[in-house]
């Protein structure tokens, strides 16, 4: 099937193949016969997901995001990274600028992945850093509320990006 507009094609698409690798995730949870050659890792599958759906069309055209701020989205439902050592500064984030953060924290692998007590993987924590002056943002997100981000985050590119 052909991309007759790009980045809202790849957001859509993205978006859905995140879905399709967690159905298989809870299938497999169930059916547990023959199937360890084709297992997945949803929160491989997320990482991967936040790439096609936060970093690579930022450099498309995501300049166009919207400026709402976090409060506001929050107010919508919207999970926000929860920010370490938050500043006046940081609290005045918009949806833009949040994006351009989890962007370069995921581009640079600025990513530590954290376990609950059995071991499986529960959540993230995203920083950026500057040469000679260290970690200028840092944020902790669970997997379940960053699996909500990206889905919102994918349909407001679907509805709202022009291209």
């Amino acid at each position: 099937m052909k991309y007759e507009k790009l980045i809202r094609d790849f957001a859509e698409r993205t978006g859905k193949n995140l879905v399709a690798i967690e159905k298989l995730t809870a299938t497999q949870a169930h059916e547990k016969k023959g199937l360890d050659d084709y297992k997945v890792f949803e929160t491989t599958q997320l990482i991967n997901s936040c790439l096609g759906l936060i970093a690579l069309p930022f450099e498309k055209g995501l300049k166009e995001i919207h400026t709402t701020s976090l409060e506001e989205l929050q107010a919508k439902g919207w999970p926000i990274p929860k920010l370490i050592n938050q500043t006046e500064k940081w609290r005045k984030l918009t949806l833009r600028q949040l994006i351009e953060y989890l962007r370069n924290a995921i581009l640079h692998f600025n990513i530590k992945f954290t376990h609950d007590e059995k071991d499986q993987i529960n959540g993230l924590k995203l920083w950026n850093e500057k040469k000679k002056v260290g970690k200028i943002w840092e944020s902790t997100i669970s997997e379940d509320e960053l699996r909500s981000f990206v889905k919102k985050f994918s349909d407001e590119i679907v509805q709202n990006l022009p291209e």
